[in-house]
């Protein structure tokens, strides 16, 4: 393919027109963006409780066949192992590969340990205090936005225009929603 071509092929992706690919285009996806202070939230609550997210009534040593949270995924790209949104897991999930549960491990450890690293919002109350200082609908944020301003919390207007490109709002009524949000993030610490 020659490089006139490749120019003038029209991009999938563009987060600054909140472009941002085919695994975010549909709207429950959309909708149910998580930020990394809820994504530890749920890895937390499953390990307390060891139960199930989608069956409260199934808890993991019923379900002896899953050796770590992260079997748990309702997205794995094995469909053999994917949780039903019904609840429990299918009835081919036992897995005989160990090497595929020991990169799973792996993979839920490393993803517990960078939200936990990264969070910057402690407990349900304050998860939830952020996601409604960045309001989301019309006129407001898109939920993406809401999502990574929560997630990166930055100080000033032009910074969050730099990381978040696609965020159309005027200076001075952002700078009020991130002035809000900074001191939620401050006052769990005090």
């Amino acid at each position: 393919m020659s490089r006139v071509t490749d120019r003038n092929k029209p991009d999938d992706e563009d987060a600054a027109l909140l472009k941002l690919g085919p695994y975010f285009s549909d709207a429950d996806t959309a909708q149910n963006m998580l930020t990394l202070a809820e994504v530890k939230l749920l890895l937390s609550r499953i390990e307390d409780n060891g139960r199930y997210p989608d069956n409260p009534e199934m808890t993991l040593a019923q379900g002896a066949q899953v050796r770590e949270p992260s079997d748990l995924e309702c997205c794995n790209p094995d469909p053999a192992r994917r949780v039903s949104v019904a609840g429990g897991l299918s009835s081919s999930s036992v897995s005989t590969d160990h090497s595929f549960d020991d990169t799973r491990r792996r993979v839920y450890n490393k993803t517990k340990e960078y939200v936990n690293t990264f969070s910057r919002f402690e407990g349900a109350e304050m998860a939830a205090a952020a996601r409604t200082t960045v309001p989301q609908g019309e006129g407001e944020f898109e939920y993406f936005e809401q999502v990574q301003l929560i997630n990166l919390c930055p100080m000033e207007a032009e910074e969050a225009k730099a990381l978040i490109p696609s965020i159309k709002m005027d200076d001075d009524r952002l700078q009020e929603y991130l002035n809000t949000l900074t001191l939620q993030r401050k006052s769990q610490v005090a």
